[in-house]
């Protein structure tokens, strides 16, 4: 679930702002360890290159002792990261664990970049590394709920953030990202709570406003989602998601003009989205609006002729304009698509086809 990446950001951090001290001996040259500071220095006022060839330098010096070169390694491998060269992170990441197989921090940015190539297993997997090294680590945490919303492991996901928010109760996007988890899994009040608490503390959040549409939506709150809808439209005028979830919450609530409104809004934004000449088409057929309905419908089926849906809203309207032989070949299309789909078995059984 990508909304996780805005909750959680990308941060990859060097070594040394997660505490660990470049280690001096006596008989090592200080030059090295400056270009791994001067590296990191040069990474936090955003000139990555740079900072890879201060860090060259240091590695390819050999005066390091294997935990400074496992530092230099890792901190290169942030300054790649940064540059979206995933795969030479990687590359560092693993040398330097090799070397320090004790770093939190090089599992914890290694997850970060599975994560970007979307080895979600691997990700979990570092992340679980890092945790046994490092329990409190709130990055791990939150990163393997990163790794696992794209594996859909919500009930892990729940259990990574609510740890988050025991240590940091006040970490941006934990109960966000927990409300999300909650909706999922269809703990609807659960992810009422978080979801509200999220909106205190960011009243500007419309992913959050729009999720919690979904919960009140989803336990036939319908006003309740309306409003939250409409707050999303408000933050992010362009969610075109928010625009059909309220039509089709106008619609539960016998609100059908304005239920048409909303589904128009989105079908001039896009052109082709069938779901919304679907939805259009059943609100028009509700107000009895029978050859507009038909056109939007036509229009849903042409674009997306394996949806069962499509053919079951056409078929009722055939039925409501007396045409009985179309609208007993919609509900058996539908019905061939899936033989399950009730309201085409009964619109069959009403028109005595079945």
């Amino acid at each position: 679930m990508e909304i996780f990446i805005r909750v959680f950001g990308r941060c990859i951090f060097p070594v040394l702002l997660f505490g660990i001290v470049l280690s001096v001996a006596g008989n090592v040259v200080a030059g090295p360890v400056d270009d791994i500071t001067r590296g990191m220095e040069a990474h936090r006022k955003g000139d990555p290159n740079k900072a890879i060839r201060l860090y060259n330098r240091a590695i390819n010096s050999k005066s390091l002792t294997n935990f400074n070169k496992a530092v230099a390694m890792i901190n290169r491998g942030s300054a790649y990261h940064s540059l979206k060269r995933f795969e030479a992170a990687l590359e560092d990441y693993t040398l330097a664990l090799e070397l320090d197989p004790g770093s939190a921090v090089g599992f914890t940015n290694r997850c970060l970049a599975f994560i970007d190539t979307k080895r979600y297993e691997s990700a979990v997997r570092d992340c679980s590394a890092a945790l046994r090294i490092a329990p409190d680590s709130i990055k791990a945490l939150s990163y393997r709920a990163l790794a696992n919303s794209a594996l859909g492991a919500y009930g892990e996901i729940i259990k990574d953030l609510s740890n988050v928010l025991l240590l940091a109760p006040n970490t941006k996007g934990a109960r966000f990202g927990r409300g999300v988890a909650h909706l999922q899994l269809e703990n609807y009040d659960a992810a009422i709570g978080d979801l509200t608490l999220a909106i205190s503390g960011e009243k500007s959040n419309a992913d959050a406003y729009f999720f919690r549409g979904e919960a009140y939506f989803a336990s036939k709150n319908y006003k309740a989602s309306i409003a939250d809808y409409s707050r999303t439209i408000k933050l992010d005028n362009k969610n075109m998601k928010a625009y059909t979830n309220r039509g089709v919450a106008y619609a539960r609530l016998k609100q059908f003009e304005k239920a048409i409104a909303d589904h128009g809004i989105v079908i001039e934004a896009q052109k082709d989205n069938a779901l919304a000449y679907n939805n259009r088409a059943w609100a028009l057929f509700m107000v009895k609006k029978f050859d507009l309905a038909l056109a939007d419908s036509n229009k849903s089926v042409n674009l997306k002729q394996t949806d069962p849906v499509s053919f079951d809203t056409r078929g009722h309207i055939f039925e409501a304009m007396g045409k009985t032989k179309e609208a007993i070949e919609d509900f058996r299309r539908a019905l061939v698509l899936d033989e399950t789909f009730e309201t085409s078995l009964k619109g069959l059984e009403r028109l005595g086809a079945n």
